[in-house]
């Protein structure tokens, strides 16, 4: 197996699995998201962020496991809020000029809060999981 395979890949899709496993059972136990802003357009789920530091902590864990430099090891805490980000760009892309949405461009405002609840919020946890791992050194393995 090749380093980036066993450094970043395999750990970053661990905490992606870990994260959306853990969603979907808070989901399937009927913990119901928080309103965080006054007009009810977002919702936080706020167990879930709770979680999200194992997350992150089991992603840098593994990469440093497989022989992962420090960078590496942050990446694949972070692994999931990248693959959210993703998503969002590829359906803004599709929005924006294949279905060419007028919603979309008419209230990009709320498309932007989307990204600031679904990637930056989680990756501040997931940071917070991952950072003691990535601030241990290469000799303390």
């Amino acid at each position: 197996m090749n380093y980036r395979t066993k450094a970043l890949w395999l750990p970053g899709l661990a905490a992606l699995t870990t994260a959306s496993v853990f969603l979907m059972v808070l989901q399937l136990s009927s913990l119901q998201p928080r309103i965080w802003w006054k007009d009810g357009g977002g919702v936080l789920y706020i167990p879930w962020l709770i979680l999200l530091p194992l997350c992150g902590a089991a992603g840098a864990y593994l990469s440093r496991r497989g022989g992962g430099r420090r960078w590496t090891c942050l990446l694949a805490g972070l692994f999931p809020a990248f693959v959210m980000l993703a998503a969002l760009c590829v359906l803004l892309f599709v929005g924006l000029f294949v279905d060419r949405n007028p919603f979309i461009t008419g209230h990009l405002v709320y498309f932007l809060l989307v990204v600031l609840n679904w990637t930056v919020l989680p990756a501040v946890p997931l940071l917070l999981g991952a950072v003691p791992v990535f601030c241990r050194s290469q000799a303390s393995r």
